[in-house]
């Protein structure tokens, strides 16, 4: 009987274990996400998740240039940005990305080719050693270290060993939901949605689309900081404070995250810019605690001066610009239209707006007094009006 008991389990064991084989060569065979190799039995996408699916491009996708930011720089072409630099670019951005993240896959690209050009967002700073606790870096760090066998891990979470019947001609009919994007130009870019371009138009966009929750979040802010400024309130808002939090951590991030791999790499051309936020945020900061923007514009004047050292380290603002008034260029208080992506890529390449010690004091009088002469009670009154947030 323990015999037979004995057989029984090895022979279970055996069926899992063949069928756990059978699995993990399957995905070794399609590798839907180019960890090993390109396509072979199947045909192309990537996945928009590019903390996962960065490593599938570097190992295999040709290029010498990259796009390196947040949200604020999914919408750069890497078509658009190849044919105005003459480079082959790739756009690598990460969604609410830190330094931290994005300073993880840039070692990975240097330890494996060299590179023309980076162009940067100068955002997401955070204390040496953090990540985003939404996206544990023990999830997806893995792919970026020495050992390419370890990258076999990925597969074991089910979302991604899931993408195995995605792009297969059997499944043409949709019938299995993929969540892909075929070529590398629309991977990382969401100003197409349907659903986000409803929101640009001006504030009674923001007003129609109040369902939404990053929209109702905006909505929300703005109530919350007129109020505080009406009252005088004597603690700053929850979002004021953890900016404060993020740019007191500019400094130590921007050297330890960027700075390193400027004077590591001085064959490699960077090119970082501010992301032109609405002038509607920037007033917010500015009206509702002042010290906030003040530590802004000394993030600004921090990394200008560092670049003053590094002829491969080039640095763009563009928040004395008109367009960043007119809240019809946003979708919430912080994401520009596609239209100026195209624009701020044109503008660095030029040199157009470039930062540097000689014209920066000016640059930040000017930009603190648009954000403290902009009229953002009034804005703040016509939310309040519509009713669509209490």
């Amino acid at each position: 009987m323990l015999k037979d008991a004995r057989h029984y389990t090895a022979f279970v064991l055996l069926i899992g274990f063949g069928l756990f084989a059978l699995k993990v060569g399957a995905l070794m065979l399609v590798d839907p996400l180019q960890i090993f190799h390109k396509p072979w039995v199947r045909d192309n996408y990537y996945i928009p998740e590019m903390r996962i699916q960065a490593a599938g491009i570097i190992n295999n996708v040709p290029f010498d240039s990259i796009i390196m930011g947040t949200s604020m720089a999914q919408n750069f072409s890497p078509q658009e940005v190849s044919a105005v630099w003459g480079r082959t670019f790739v756009n690598l951005s990460m969604s609410g990305s830190l330094l931290s993240e994005r300073s993880l896959v840039l070692d990975y690209i240097f330890r494996n080719r060299p590179l023309k050009s980076v162009i940067v967002s100068l955002d997401g700073y955070a204390p040496p050693g953090e990540f985003q606790p939404e996206y544990p870096p023990e999830n997806f760090s893995f792919l970026y270290n020495d050992n390419p066998l370890d990258d076999v891990r990925v597969y074991l979470n089910d979302k991604y060993s899931g993408y195995l019947l995605c792009g297969n001609r059997v499944f043409e009919d949709n019938s299995f939901p993929c969540n892909t994007a075929k070529t590398l130009e629309t991977v990382t870019e969401w100003a197409s949605n349907p659903e986000i371009q409803k929101r640009f138009g001006g504030l009674q966009q923001w007003l129609a689309t109040s369902y939404q929750a990053d929209v109702r979040f905006t909505l929300e802010m703005v109530q919350e900081s007129v109020a505080c400024i009406r009252s005088g309130c004597e603690r700053p808002s929850e979002a004021l404070r953890k900016a404060i939090r993020r740019y007191d951590q500019a400094p130590a991030a921007f050297d330890l995250y960027l700075l390193k791999w400027v004077r590591k790499h001085p064959e490699t051309d960077f090119y970082v810019f501010f992301p032109p936020y609405s002038r509607l945020r920037y007033a917010m900061w500015q009206q509702e605690d002042p010290d906030v923007f003040t530590r802004y514009t000394n993030s600004i004047r921090y990394v200008v001066d560092r670049a003053e050292d590094y002829p491969n380290l080039r640095v763009f603002g563009f928040d004395n610009l008109a367009f960043l008034d007119d809240i019809a260029n946003y979708q919430d208080a912080g994401h520009f239209h596609p239209r100026y992506s195209a624009l701020i890529l044109q503008w660095m390449h030029a040199g157009d707006y470039e930062l540097n010690n000689a014209g920066v004091d000016v640059y930040i009088n000017t930009i603190t007094g648009l954000a403290q002469d902009y009229d953002l009670l009034s804005v703040g009154e016509a939310i309040a009006q519509a009713g669509v947030v209490h």
